[in-house]
Parts: structure tokens; C-alpha cells; sequence
């Protein structure tokens, strides 16, 4: 069960971490399991990291992407304090199966590799990876659903992990529905977030020292490092983002998203309405 004090700062920051709470088991399969997937193509000898061609780091994304590591990582426990957070609404999994975050090493000439889903930066690594929100804002107030972050392998300081704008939850619950590329327009006219959109995800832990008040909301910048077995519980009307992998390890991350079954019907119509335009 959660406590009061993580009941409390989930609802104040959007955000709460829990510690060990999941069998490092599956983690630890799946984490080897990746690995030998890279060592068949290359990027993985004798314990470190081996850069290739883009071309290559893209036939890699499409093999991860097929792979089947991400079953079992959910548990009852997980399930329970989501439910807390939720005050027992009934929680549907919104996403089709949980999602692998897998972001490269960066390579020494400065250029650096987005997660799995992303083409590789170039060496100015002048360009940001967008601040974003996963689902459109609707035009209730309230929490709409959770996303669930775990490990595979140890995420340090600057190892790519998720970046999440702590406090950013509470903004905008006022503003009717808003589509998901909306919710950056409402914000940067705020100079927290246009200084925060503009900065470089290359300039390492600078980004983690950004802290503000807006709209009388404090809000904080916060890396998502932890071990297996830790979990992260996130308010998904939280803005995050990704960060490049400055670690010489692969980051090696999962992530899923659960809504209120009371508004997916809401959100997904949101998608069609507000996204399309």
C-alpha cells in the first residue's frame, strides 16, 4: 500500500517513485535478451558499446521493436497503488503492450541517438527531442490515467532517462480540451517552459537544474534514474520528454500507459478531433 506521504506527492508533483517493488527476474531476462540481440549485429563486444552506420542503428530499432521483451512487468503490487492514486476507478491499459525505451550510447564526436524510435541526431546536436504529453487534455480537471516506467538495467545521471517536468500536471486543467500539440502552445508563453523548450537536451545536467513557479504551480525538472525493480508512477498529464544517453551503456527502459476506462472513450475521439487538425 502507499503511504499518505506518496499519496501526497504524487497529487502535488505528478510523479512518485517506488523502490523495489517489481522481481528483477524479468528485467534480468529481458536485459540479456536485448543484449545478445545486439552482440548478433554488432553493437554489443565484450561488454561495450560498438557505434555504427545510421543505417545500422535503424535496422537495430526495427529488430528491438519486434523483440519480446516486454511481457510481465506489471504486478499486483503495481496494479494496487495505481488504483490508490486513482481512488479505485477501474484502470484499462491503454497502450497495446508496454513500450521498450532503448536509447544508444553517444558516441565521443558529440552526436548522440534517440530512443528507439527516433533517426539519429546530428553532430551539432542542435536538435531537441520535444517536450510532449502522451494523451489530449479534455475538458475535465481531474487525472485521467498513469504511466508506468521500470528498468531493465541501472539508469544513472545522464544515461537517457526520462525527463519529466514535475508539477506540470495541474497546469492547463482549466483551458477546456486541449489537443496534444496544443498543450506546448498554451505553456510557452510562460517563460519557465520557452526557456525550458529552447534549451539543448545535449547540455547534459543543465536541464536538471531547471526549477520554477507558474501560475502559482512549482515545478521541477526530474530525471528518472533507479535499478530494477524500481517503478515510477507518473500523472499522464505530466509533460516529459527524452534525453540523450551520455552513459557509455545502452539505456534500457519500459514504459505503459493505463487510462480511467471513464474517459478512453473521450480520449481516443480526442485524437481524431483535436490531433487531426
Amino acid at each position: 500500500m502507499l503511504t499518505a506521504a506518496q499519496r501526497d506527492t504524487f497529487k502535488v508533483r505528478g510523479l512518485v517513485r517506488l523502490p523495489d517493488i517489481l522481481p528483477t527476474e524479468n528485467a534480468n531476462r529481458s536485459r540479456e535478451e536485448i543484449l545478445r540481440l545486439c552482440e548478433k549485429h554488432g553493437f554489443w563486444r565484450d561488454g561495450r558499446w560498438q557505434h555504427h552506420s545510421p543505417s545500422a542503428q535503424s535496422r537495430l530499432r526495427k529488430r528491438l521493436k519486434g523483440s519480446t521483451v516486454r511481457g510481465g512487468f506489471m504486478s499486483p503490487r503495481v496494479h494496487d497503488c495505481m488504483a490508490q492514486l486513482v481512488e479505485g476507478a477501474d484502470l484499462t491499459q491503454f497502450s497495446s503492450s508496454p513500450e521498450l525505451l532503448f536509447s544508444q550510447p553517444s558516441r565521443r564526436d558529440g552526436a548522440f541517438n534517440a530512443s528507439s524510435g527516433d533517426t539519429a541526431a546530428k553532430p551539432s546536436a542542435n536538435r531537441p527531442f520535444p517536450w510532449h504529453v502522451d494523451v489530449p487534455r479534455l475538458s475535465n480537471t481531474g487525472i485521467v490515467g498513469v504511466q508506468v516506467f521500470t528498468f531493465l538495467d541501472t539508469v544513472k545521471p545522464g544515461g537517457g532517462g526520462t525527463a519529466v517536468v514535475t508539477g506540470s500536471h495541474r497546469l492547463l486543467n482549466n483551458c477546456g480540451a486541449v489537443s496534444i500539440e496544443g498543450v506546448n502552445r498554451h505553456l510557452d508563453g510562460e517563460p519557465f517552459f520557452r526557456d525550458l523548450f529552447a534549451t539543448r537536451r545535449a547540455e547534459g545536467q543543465q536541464l536538471f537544474a531547471a526549477n520554477g513557479r507558474v501560475r502559482g504551480v512549482d515545478l521541477e525538472v526530474v530525471e528518472l534514474v533507479g535499478e530494477p525493480g524500481d517503478v515510477y508512477l507518473m500523472d499522464l498529464r505530466a509533460l516529459h520528454t527524452r534525453c540523450p544517453n551520455t552513459r557509455p551503456t545502452p539505456r534500457m527502459m519500459i514504459a505503459q500507459r493505463f487510462i480511467l476506462a471513464s474517459v478512453r472513450s473521450q480520449i481516443r475521439r480526442r485524437y481524431f478531433e483535436l490531433d487531426s487538425q
